[in-house]
This record gives structure tokens, C-alpha cells and sequence, in this order.
């Protein structure tokens, strides 16, 4: 069984095989210079169109931001793709400018500075079950992940989790880029691919858990993922009593906002 946290900032991947005891995870940024931890790579992925690139139009995690912050090429990048997956939209989406980045390039000998606007896709409305972005985007990922899962074991049998928040909506979509990432474009069949609320999953790992009531905190780069379980017995509780909620905001998120806010409350003067 693979097992693959598709994170709103990082994702990463275990195995488990006939004869393991627990999880085993993958080291997916193996040697990545950028990668402080090799079990992790940024939910990242980007898709060249220059001819440069034919060979490997394609790249993901910490490659993709590489390719695009570096490089004057036609780029369409996608990052944080989760949030959007409970979202619904008939609409293409409008681009929102988050920020700007200055690099610097050598032409002919001579540095020069590239600007390169950051953007991410707003979608509003009701939504078709594959949009034409995030679904494809995050397929690639997945098959990047299970390209650098160890012994290549059977593909059909892969775990997700998602958010508490995600509704039936996203859970199809994520199902739907899980399996176009797992089978390929011809895939017809979702046997084999379970999808588990995040903190639901966190609750099974722990087996010694006491009789009553446990609060789980699934606290994530981009969703906080809150979780009530009542246990009659020691290590066991029944799914189907479970009480989960969360929200979009998480991790990098929640760190950005109280930054943003000790700003504002500090005055023009720290924020210069």
C-alpha cells in the first residue's frame, strides 16, 4: 500500500509491504539541493512550453520553483492546489497577483534582473468535476511521488488524506487527479484508491489511546483539521462517531497572517 499526504505546502509519501511492521517513508528530495528535508517536496508543479524543454516539460517540488523563478520560459505553475479543490467554479479563473520576485540571469556574459510576478488561480461559482487546471496539476504530482516510491509495488492500492473541511466535492476531484496520476489518462477505475480524513488517519496511528474523549489537531502548511473522537475503550473508537471540522488556514498560512498583522499593529516605521 502507498500512502501519500498531499499537503497544501509540502507532500510526501510511506510504503507499506507484506512483512513491514509500520509505514516506511520515501525519501522523495533526495539530494535536491533545496530540500532541508529530503521525506518532503513542496506541492509544486510546473509545465514548460519552450522548446528547451521538451525533453522535460514537466518538473515538480522544489525543480519547479527552480524553473520558473529562474528562467524567462512560458511556465504555467501551480502551487497550494488543495485550497481549491472544494471550491466551485463554471468561470476560467481570475489570476491574483501575490507577489514579486527579483532574480538574476546571465545573458552573453552580462547579469541582468528578471522580475517574475507570483499569481495563483481564484475560483468562484459552481464547478465542473475536472477544472482544467489543479486536477491535471496535482495528477502530475502524484505520479512524480509514486515514481519515487522504492520497489514499485502495486499501484491500484493508494491511501489519501484530505482535509476535514473538504466536502463530497473535493474528495471526487481528489480521487480524480489520484487516479489520471496512478493510471494514466485511460484509467477508468477507482478501486484501489481510499481517501481518509486527515486527522481521522492521525487518531488511527496512535493504538494506545485511553477510554473518553481526545481531541486531534491535524495542523497543516495550508489547513488547520480539528477532530473529537469518543473512545468506549482503550485504542479503539468507532469511525462513525467522529465529530471533524476545519479551515483553511494553517502552518506558512497562519504564519503569513500574524506577520501581516504584527505589521499593521507595529506601524510604518518597523514595516519600512
Amino acid at each position: 500500500m502507498i500512502a501519500i499526504d498531499f499537503g497544501t505546502t509540502n507532500s510526501s509519501v510511506a510504503l507499506f509491504v507484506e512483512g513491514d511492521t509500520e509505514p516506511r517513508i520515501q525519501k522523495v528530495a533526495y539530494l535536491d539541493p533545496d530540500g532541508i528535508d529530503p521525506n518532503v517536496i513542496p506541492s509544486a508543479v510546473s509545465t514548460c512550453k519552450n522548446g528547451e524543454c521538451v525533453h522535460k516539460p514537466v518538473t515538480m517540488g522544489h525543480e519547479a520553483f527552480r524553473h520558473y523563478f529562474n528562467t524567462n520560459h512560458d511556465i504555467s505553475f501551480l502551487q497550494e492546489m488543495k485550497l481549491h479543490f472544494d471550491r466551485s467554479t463554471k468561470e476560467a479563473p481570475t489570476l491574483v497577483q501575490t507577489g514579486e520576485v527579483v532574480t538574476l540571469r546571465e545573458e552573453g556574459g552580462f547579469l541582468s534582473m528578471q522580475r517574475r510576478i507570483i499569481s495563483q488561480p481564484v475560483y468562484e461559482g459552481d464547478v465542473p468535476l475536472q477544472p482544467s487546471e489543479f486536477v491535471p496539476g496535482t495528477a502530475q504530482l502524484i505520479n512524480g511521488l509514486m515514481n519515487r516510491v522504492d520497489g514499485r509495488p502495486h499501484r491500484g492500492d493508494a491511501v489519501f488524506g484530505v482535509p476535514a473541511s473538504f466536502r463530497e466535492a473535493g474528495k471526487k476531484r481528489l480521487r480524480e487527479a489520484a487516479k489520471r496520476g496512478i493510471l494514466g489518462e485511460s484509467g477508468n477505475e477507482y478501486e484501489g484508491i481510499r481517501i481518509y480524513y486527515e486527522p481521522v488517519a492521525a487518531a488511527r496511528a496512535y493504538r494506545d489511546l485511553d477510554a473518553g474523549n481526545t481531541l486531534v489537531l491535524d495542523y497543516g502548511g495550508g489547513t488547520l483539521d480539528i477532530s473529537v473522537m469518543t473512545l468506549e475503550k482503550d485504542g479503539r473508537f468507532d469511525p462513525g462517531r467522529v465529530t471533524y471540522d476545519g479551515f483553511s488556514e494553517g502552518g506558512s498560512r497562519m504564519d503569513q497572517r500574524l506577520l501581516e498583522y504584527c505589521i499593521d499593529k507595529s506601524g510604518k516605521e518597523v514595516a519600512d
